[in-house]
């Protein structure tokens, strides 16, 4: 048993290590989309972060930042590679569940995909905006605009999300995931 925890240790050091050193090697990529995480009038935003890993057959960025008013909060991310849509529901445009304790909805604003998961009793939820064409959704040029919302209704945390520019996203994605295939 101290064995296996002993190379346990070790693996997950590793992975530290090979991350540390990948982040480092590629770390501009993230930085470019910082811009498109703006601050918010009214809210208190902490400074963006980000991340980049590349392997041989994956190469995931995210740029996150929080933002804070009174007991409302919110988390706005972008993300590109594979695994940014993975949250998406393959729900056609114009879904709607409403149950007394969720509402899941998707639709089309400003030529964008938008899906809403609002979970009706914690009053929090999540908008993802889909940044890349369909036809990029399972390769390395998924890209997504993910924005989570606590103590907040979702008309309201719409309404912030529209805020942010999703059509400089799209730009900033595209350039940064060209010659990535």
């Amino acid at each position: 048993m101290k064995k296996s925890l002993f190379y346990r240790t070790i693996g997950i050091w590793g992975c530290l290590i090979i991350f540390a050193f990948t982040t480092i090697a590629i770390a501009a990529s993230y930085n470019e989309l910082y811009p498109y995480l703006k601050k918010l009038p009214g809210w208190k935003a902490d400074p963006p972060t980000g991340a980049s890993v590349q392997m041989p057959d994956l190469h995931l960025i995210t740029a996150t930042r929080a933002y804070q008013k009174g007991k409302k909060s919110l988390t706005a991310m972008i993300m590109i590679g594979p695994q940014a849509l993975a949250s998406w529901l393959p729900y056609a445009e114009g879904f709607k569940l409403d149950t007394p304790n969720e509402l899941v909805t998707t639709q089309k604003i400003n030529d964008f995909s938008v899906q809403i998961i609002y979970d009706k009793q914690s009053h929090s939820g999540g908008i993802l905006v889909e940044l890349s064409a369909p036809e990029d959704n399972g390769s390395r040029k998924a890209a997504a605009f993910h924005l989570s919302f606590n103590s907040m209704e979702p008309e309201e945390a719409l309404k912030i999300a529209e805020k942010f520019d999703w059509k400089g996203m799209k730009k900033a994605v595209e350039k940064l995931t060209k010659n990535k295939e």
